[in-house]
């Protein structure tokens, strides 16, 4: 997972809005949103804010794992009204996505 990705995970699993965000790390929300969208990185002065604000470790913003929670990636309140395509390579992770997004799930 890139280091942009998993800004957007961590956020919105945080309820912070990118502006508040962008605010706290003292840049403004369209150098935020590059970063989130990986057109720009991070230059490594902002890390350990960016860290700090969302309440995780250095490390977190660049650890990257199959087990990652797909719950953490998705937004459920989304699915409903969203196409959404995904590669999946490991079995363990297919299992998981079936699980999760089986239409009896999804009213």
């Amino acid at each position: 997972m890139i280091v942009g990705k998993k800004l957007r995970i961590l956020r919105t699993k945080a309820q912070i809005s990118q502006q508040e965000l962008a605010d706290f790390v003292g840049v403004d929300r369209k150098t935020y949103i590059n970063w989130e969208n990986e057109i720009s990185d991070v230059k490594s002065e902002f890390i350990p804010l960016l860290a700090e604000k969302l309440g995780v470790n250095i490390q977190d913003l660049f650890e990257t794992s199959k087990d990652t929670n797909i719950h953490q990636i998705f937004n459920e309140s989304t699915i409903n009204n969203s196409i959404m395509v995904m590669l999946v390579s490991d079995k363990k992770m297919m299992n998981e996505v079936l699980r999760i997004f089986n239409p009896k799930n999804i009213s």
